[in-house]
């Protein structure tokens, strides 16, 4: 469950006092329930609070479910957070840059996020995207009122990487009337996971545990 860029800084209290255990099982249960079955087709190992500054929660399945099939539960584990939270898959998680955006300002305020989106929808290769957090302006076009032109970036999630390309190789991207270019960032990725010991910090092929070794996805 990953927080919107444009909610990160309200406050928002973490179910059961921030217990991500008592969470964790919690969401097994509310699976099990809403899936009728003794043996739901999803199965969550352990979820964990990012470390990070911003409040979002890792879960951790087993194997590699679809996520078309992770995306059916959202409403069931969305229950347990705020509408700020949104479930985000890790696989296909892009990053995209926006250069030469016109620093349209009123009332001196920069044009909001849904303003953004709105005018980077009306290029043809970013229709059918599946945009996870709209266009948000750079950090020096927030503190130089004097900027004529700065960038944006938004996320996509593109697990076959075919949109990202598409969007790569276009031309004549326009927002407000100007020319601008999209292009995406370095790959990112906002955790990896180990399928041996389910850690987060590291590769399967990378984990120092023994062939052997298992782990509980619950109490870790």
């Amino acid at each position: 469950m990953r927080c919107r860029t444009e909610t990160a800084s309200i406050e928002f209290q973490q179910p059961f006092g921030g217990d991500s255990i008592k969470l964790t099982r919690q969401i097994q249960t509310a699976i099990r329930q809403a899936s009728g079955v003794p043996e739901p087709p999803l199965t969550l190992l352990m979820g964990r609070w990012s470390t990070a500054l911003t409040n979002n929660f890792s879960l951790i399945f087993a194997g590699q479910p679809p996520q078309d099939l992770v995306l059916k539960y959202r409403g069931v584990i969305g229950q347990f957070f705020n509408t700020t939270f949104h479930l985000i898959p890790s696989r296909g998680f892009m990053k995209m840059m926006i250069f030469g955006v016109p620093c349209i300002r009123k009332n001196g305020v920069l044009a909001p996020p849904h303003v953004l989106l709105r005018e980077l929808s009306h290029n043809t290769p970013i229709v059918g995207s599946c945009i996870v957090d709209r266009p948000n302006w750079s950090r020096e076009a927030l503190t130089d009122p004097s900027l004529k032109k700065s960038h944006c970036s938004f996320i996509l999630i593109d697990a076959i990487g075919k949109k990202v390309q598409q969007i790569d190789c276009a031309r004549g991207f326009a927002m407000f009337g100007t020319p601008v270019t999209v292009r995406s960032a370095t790959v990112t990725q906002p955790y990896r996971q180990c399928n041996k010991c389910f850690l987060l910090n590291h590769d399967t092929q990378d984990c120092t545990k023994p062939s052997e070794y298992k782990q509980c996805g619950i109490c870790g």
